[in-house]
Parts: C-alpha cells; sequence; structure tokens
C-alpha cells in the first residue's frame, strides 16, 4: 500500500530529472525528504518510549525555529513588518496543531495506516491548486489521486485486519 501511494505521489507530481533539478532547492528538497522519513521513525520510537507528545513538538518546533530563524538572518531583503505578523502567526499556530496531530497519530496509531494516509497532502495541495491558483489536473493526475486513495483505503483495512488478530 505504501509503494501504490508513493507511485500515485509520483505520478502526480511528476519529477523532471533533466540537469536543473539538480541545484541546491533540488538538493534540499531530496535531503528535506529523506529527513523527514527519520523524523518520522523518531517520533514513533518516543511515543513507544512513553515520551510526552507535547515534549516532543516543543523540542522540534524549537530545533526548527532556531535553524530557519539563523537562515533567515542570512538572506537580504526580508524586513518584518506588522502587516505579516498576523499571518505568521497563524501558520505558526496551525503547524503546532498539525504536529501535535501528526505526533500523536504515530505515537498511538498504526503506523502503517498514518505513513499511507500522509499521501493524501499531495492531494489536498493538489486540490487547493485548482481552487486558489487556477492550477489543471488530467486524467493522469486522475490516476494518481486513485491510487493514493487505494493505498489509503488497503492500507486501513490492513490495519484492521493484523489489529483483530
Amino acid at each position: 500500500a505504501l509503494f501504490v501511494g508513493l507511485l500515485g505521489v509520483v505520478l502526480l507530481l511528476r519529477p523532471e530529472l533533466d540537469g536543473d533539478w539538480v541545484t541546491a532547492g533540488g538538493l534540499v528538497g531530496l535531503a528535506a525528504g529523506a529527513m523527514t522519513g527519520l523524523a518520522y521513525f523518531n517520533v514513533r520510537e518516543l511515543g513507544t518510549r512513553h515520551e510526552p507528545e507535547l515534549r516532543t513538538v516543543f523540542y522540534f518546533s524549537l530545533i526548527c525555529t532556531l535553524g530557519n530563524g539563523a537562515w533567515l538572518l542570512l538572506q537580504p531583503g526580508h524586513a518584518w513588518n506588522s502587516r505579516g505578523m498576523l499571518p505568521l502567526l497563524g501558520v505558526g499556530c496551525l503547524a503546532t496543531a498539525a504536529q501535535l496531530a501528526m505526533t500523536r497519530a504515530y505515537k498511538r496509531g498504526a503506523t502503517f495506516l498514518v505513513a499511507s494516509l500522509a499521501y493524501c497532502t499531495v492531494i489536498f495541495s493538489s486540490l487547493l491548486g485548482m481552487l486558489f491558483f487556477g492550477d489543471r489536473l488530467d486524467s493522469a493526475d486522475g490516476l494518481a489521486i486513485a491510487l493514493i486513495i487505494v493505498s489509503g483505503i488497503a492500507a486501513s483495512h490492513y490495519s484492521r485486519r493484523v489489529a483483530s488478530g
């Protein structure tokens, strides 16, 4: 199910492997994907060792804030103003709530199911792109979305079957 979901994500995103993708941004994206898998594994391990979710999210947020803050200081031309603070605060609050939910899901839920359903973020991003930015989806995108949904259903079925013994 995880593989089918990943296949759906690849079909939906259609990455191009020409020479232009090997840039600093492309490499950072690949590194971020690899680190995300490692982070999810560590979140699950912390959960099995009964680490409180609030503590896990606090330290994750602290490290991300310090790292991103240092990066921001190195970037020219990013003035802070009161107009941008409210949206930034909203993003921060929603990200914290999402991080708490994800941490709880990996701690208490079926890891396989949670990982498979995480692919749905790509579907939601595509649908929001249509709604807000006028993106268009074709039949190949529909097939990709169907694969992602089928992988989620399969993971759910498999998790229920394993839980029932």
